[in-house]
């Protein structure tokens, strides 16, 4: 672990003590979802850079949502990709990627410093194998409602629960090409039991899923969802309305919360 991540972990100030934001519950009286910028405001600048978080935060965002990897020196970075030029992160420096994407993706702990006391975070963890060591990183100086996370991955979500379970973690549904089409498929449309089963405490399905009626089931059994990734005006409209929705992920905070503003919604 690097020196300056391990100084951090070393300030861990105890276990989360607040649920996720309850006003955002599916099915409360009053409640209006939160508007979550994907990767910053991503359609306005490089996703998952510093000035995209800067951007987000200035258009009044509720969260930043932003994506955790690591590289081949143990640095956590907050990059998107599994590969660069058909490379894995993993066996990459910052360096390596900095000379095929033009600059060096942003240290977890620099997104940290940036958010610190300005806007809530929404983690997504990209891998296992280093679960424990983010935990640590944002406990710092994040604790519920100021921090969410998130993982495609079941055992990532089960471990986050395990180690730490009043932190809010939810279960990503909607992946490119799963390894068994059909099963994930199911599994992503149906969701309920696989979110149980890792102690999910939310679901996040892609707007498509959402509406081909995992987010009728997911309401059914109480399980707030947060829908990603939502741009277009009418479909932001569709689900601002919707008192199934805990929270919408998308690249476009400002129009969201623009929209947000013009129906009346404010979660406080």
């Amino acid at each position: 672990m690097p020196a300056d991540d391990r100084r951090r972990a070393d300030r861990w100030r105890g276990p989360y003590l607040a649920p996720i934001v309850s006003d955002a519950a599916p099915g409360q009286a009053g409640g209006t979802p939160l508007i979550i910028a994907h990767r910053g405001a991503s359609a306005h600048a490089a996703g998952n850079s510093l000035e995209a978080f800067e951007q987000a935060i200035s258009a009044g965002a509720d969260y930043i949502e932003f994506d955790v990897r690591r590289t081949r020196e143990d640095e956590l970075i907050v990059f998107h990709d599994a590969r660069v030029r058909g490379v894995a992160v993993a066996q990459l420096t910052r360096e390596d990627i900095a000379r095929q994407r033009r600059h060096p993706p942003a240290l977890l702990r620099e997104v940290l410093e940036l958010a610190r006391g300005r806007v809530r975070i929404d983690v997504e963890l990209k891998e296992d194998g280093y679960v424990k060591r983010v935990l640590g990183l944002i406990g710092v100086d994040f604790t519920p409602p100021e921090v969410i996370v998130t993982s495609f991955l079941d055992p990532v979500v089960a471990q986050v629960k395990q180690l730490q379970p009043s932190i809010p973690a939810g279960l990503l549904l909607g992946s490119g090409r799963p390894a068994h089409h059909l099963r994930s498929r199911r599994g992503e449309l149906r969701p309920v039991a696989r979110a149980q089963a890792c102690h999910a405490d939310y679901v996040a399905p892609h707007h498509a899923l959402a509406r081909l009626g995992t987010l009728a089931r997911a309401a059914e059994a109480g399980l707030p969802a947060l829908v990603w990734t939502v741009n277009r005006t009418e479909l932001l409209r569709e689900l601002i309305a919707d008192p199934r929705v805990a929270g919408i992920i998308t690249n476009v905070p400002a129009r969201a919360l623009g929209l947000r503003d013009q129906a009346g919604s404010d979660p406080g």
